[in-house]
């Protein structure tokens, strides 16, 4: 079988993660997979094999998006692949309409952001597809998710699954003090990380915050994106610039370094569908500390399951009640780090696979 899976950036985002993973996973079951990325913001991926990019950089201008179309649509009619099945708003639409228009029997549209926090063209166009048969099937990644799409169309929902996130947890290649020396963080020093892009949805402003309450803690921030300039800025105002290292966006396959360099993960994000990042630091043994959203209740249990706590990501004071309980309650964080690898046996790659190439059957 041969599929071209369609994601909108390239970058280290969990939807990008999901679908190298899922990739990796369909060419043992002798697929032939190739991944088109419509354009490359960072360039994560760039190694991966049969992997694109089909524009070198944002699109800043009317022009740069036509050319993306225009390859688009060139090359699905080239290629004309069994199946497409696309990750990401943008890529949903236009992948699948652009496969409709090259004569792509299975159009596959994978959901992994809440219909709300859908940009409101993609959202628009999203919902029109899925109920005018754009799409031949939907793939939920959460029931969380698919419960904030049921009040869609009974068109939209017509042909759907639910199929998590495969983790695939990144091995270290050190051990925690070699790990610290090498990325310049203090070896006597408890330290949170949190991974994700820099941005109004993953919340590291009123990290930080909170961060300025416990001097005796830093934080990691493995990640990139918009919010840069204004995190540095807010760092040095609040004056925790010496305990805060933005190690910039590293590779998922680099991550295992990072994660055996944290003490503890906090995941403070104001909205998600699955938090890939924060299942990942579970498998590498991290106790967690995330925000109560139904996603993350749904992947670890909830509150009352004892394997996580959680807490009001608009609540700075909750945050750093979270925090403290993990830095200063040692009984309370080895409870945590002894249940922490359980919590991905419920999500292997290998069936994340299968449950795709299953969406993907005509």
């Amino acid at each position: 079988m041969h599929i071209v899976q369609i994601v909108t950036q390239m970058e280290g985002g969990g939807s990008q993660r999901a679908a190298i993973v899922a990739a990796r996973e369909m060419r043992k079951m002798d697929c032939h997979v190739e991944t088109w990325f419509l354009f490359k913001r960072r360039p994560v991926y760039e190694n991966e094999p049969d992997t694109h990019s089909l524009f070198p950089h944002d699109p800043q201008s009317p022009l740069d998006y036509i050319v993306i179309f225009a390859r688009l649509a060139g090359r699905l009619r080239k290629t004309k692949p069994d199946a497409v099945l696309t990750f990401t708003p943008y890529a949903n639409v236009l992948g699948c309409f652009f496969a409709l228009l090259a004569g792509i029997k299975v159009r596959v549209a994978r959901q992994t952001g809440l219909p709300d926090e859908n940009p409101p063209i993609a959202r628009v166009l999203d919902r029109l597809f899925g109920s005018i048969g754009v799409y031949t099937s939907i793939v939920f990644n959460t029931t969380a998710t698919e419960i904030a799409f049921s009040h869609y169309p009974r068109r939209y929902l017509r042909s759907f699954s639910t199929v998590p996130n495969g983790v695939s947890v990144a091995k270290p290649t050190l051990n925690k003090s070699d790990a610290r020396k090498k990325l310049g963080l203090p070896e006597d020093q408890f330290l949170f990380l949190t991974v994700g892009r820099l941005h109004q949805q993953k919340n590291q402003s009123r990290l930080f915050e909170a961060l300025a309450g416990i001097p005796e803690v830093g934080l990691i921030v493995a990640g990139e994106g918009k919010d840069r300039d204004m995190l540095d800025a807010l760092a040095a105002s609040l004056r925790i610039e010496g305990r805060v290292w933005l190690l910039g966006e590293r590779s998922p396959d680099a991550l295992g370094d990072v994660y055996i360099a944290a003490d503890a993960f906090i995941f403070p994000s104001v909205w998600e569908s699955f938090g890939i990042a924060a299942m990942e630091a579970a498998g590498a043994g991290l106790p967690l500390a995330l925000s109560d959203l139904p996603a993350l209740r749904e992947v670890t249990g909830g509150p009352d399951s004892g394997n996580a706590l959680f807490f009001d990501p608009y609540d700075v004071d909750a945050i750093g009640d979270a925090m403290r309980a993990l830095a200063f309650d040692e009984e309370l964080r080895e409870a945590l780090k002894r249940r922490a690898p359980g919590l991905i046996e419920p999500y292997s790659t290998h069936a994340m696979a299968t449950g795709f190439l299953a969406a993907m059957r005509p």
